[in-house]
């Protein structure tokens, strides 16, 4: 977990004990509550991923790449030989989807709701930093362009994702599945922003603010 967040005392037990009780199982995560700079729990900020049991493992793959949630399950207990599986987490901001996108696919997870993740909420707090070149320094990446690229970087780590797990689940099946998501209009405007970045610093600034410019025009 992050430095500033804390687990409940039975955290750790009560999800060894779950995956003991379910060998299918590769994973087990607490139930996440929000708490404050000085420990006090707030309302939830962020969701939970949706539960995946009963799925194909090319469904539970898509699930986590288009309802990626807040990833407060990374913060649960893992299979040790099915993690080694993985591509690990790779040093680009959002990461941490595509890890949890190849574990499901992987297998399924257990939920734990006596442990309790207890998630810090302040305004350091990655979520809460917009600057791209930021966000990648935080994550202990260098701060370059490149490595702010992050909707790019995600799904290059999902197309190598797709070819590594063919005994689980056709990777043609996969890549069709990422060629859509790739292709939707929001998805295309993302990579286009992040493209224009790189080759003209201050591009996606100026396109953003004609935007709004553009949108108060038209406002009725």
């Amino acid at each position: 977990c992050a430095c500033d967040d804390l687990i409940s005392s039975n955290c750790i037990g009560a999800l060894v004990s779950a995956l003991e009780g379910d060998p299918e199982a590769i994973g087990a995560f607490p139930k996440t509550e929000c708490i404050d700079e000085s420990g006090t729990v707030i309302p939830l900020v962020g969701k939970p991923l949706p539960d995946r049991r009963g799925l194909t493992p090319a469904q539970r793959f898509m699930r986590g790449v288009l309802e990626g949630g807040t990833m407060f399950e990374i913060f649960g207990l893992f299979r040790r030989d099915v993690l080694y599986k993985t591509m690990l987490h790779l040093p680009y901001y959002g990461s941490d989807r595509a890890l949890m996108a190849e574990v499901a696919l992987l297998g399924e997870f257990v939920r734990v709701p006596e442990a309790t993740f207890f998630n810090r909420e302040h305004r350091a707090r990655s979520i809460n930093i917009n600057d791209k070149l930021s966000r990648a320094r935080w994550q202990g990446a260098a701060a370059t362009k490149a490595r702010a690229m992050e909707h790019c970087h995600f799904l290059a780590h999902l197309f190598a994702i797709s070819k590594r797990h063919g005994n689980v689940a056709a990777p043609l099946s996969l890549r069709l599945h990422l060629i859509r998501f790739a292709a939707q209009p929001a998805q295309i405007g993302r990579y286009a922003m992040e493209l224009l970045g790189l080759i003209a610093p201050g591009g996606p600034t100026q396109v953003r603010a004609a935007a709004l410019k553009l949108t108060a025009i038209l406002r009725p």
